[in-house]
């Protein structure tokens, strides 16, 4: 239910302002209509929206989400910017969400899968393009690793390492995607 501060301090209506000395926490959704100056520490729990210009003068800083995941990752948009530790030998499969501009995931092979491999998709209908890098590439007898619109990443089991990661990121129309892995062939794209 939106409380309007003016009918309850009647000063805000010719214009004063409110110097909070303590924290102020809002459960809810906070609306400001006119300028808002925070002093010190704000911190945001959930999705910040600003709607016209904004002025930093100082230093933002934000911090990646980490998940472990050791089972089937249906991941939502809400999660851009995470970065999901792979954590299961027997592999599974993480769905990225529907394309939108701006979303962007990191994925990290903790486990090395064995039994079978880490997958990684895009919501249907959507496509991957990208390149795998490695260290462990011969030029002259192995296939280049350039790909363009294909389904599915795989962190191949017996050959993907601890530590080798994928990032995503979306344009809107397509998720494009860079591999970084120690041994030849141990992440396609196909």
């Amino acid at each position: 239910m939106p409380i309007n501060l003016s009918d309850y301090i009647p000063a805000l209506k010719y214009g004063a302002v409110i110097d909070a000395k303590e924290d102020i926490t809002v459960v809810d959704d906070l609306t400001v209509n006119d300028d808002l100056t925070v002093t010190g520490l704000a911190t945001i729990g959930e999705t910040l929206t600003v709607t016209g210009a904004t002025t930093l003068s100082s230093t933002l800083t934000s911090r990646k989400l980490g998940e472990v995941v050791s089972a089937t990752n249906v991941i939502t948009a809400a999660e851009s910017g995470s970065v999901f530790f792979l954590n299961n030998a027997a592999g599974f499969v993480s769905t990225l969400p529907a394309v939108a501009a701006g979303l962007h995931f990191t994925f990290i092979v903790t486990i090395a899968p064995t039994s079978s491999a880490l997958t990684v998709v895009p919501a249907t209908g959507t496509t991957i393009i990208g390149q795998v890098l490695t260290v462990d590439v011969n030029s002259t007898t192995d296939p280049g690793f350039t790909t363009t619109g294909v389904g599915t990443l795989l962190f191949v089991n017996n050959k993907a390492a601890i530590g080798d990661k994928a990032e995503f990121f979306c344009n809107g129309t397509n998720w494009f995607v860079t591999v970084s892995t120690s041994v030849y062939d141990a992440a396609t794209l196909t």
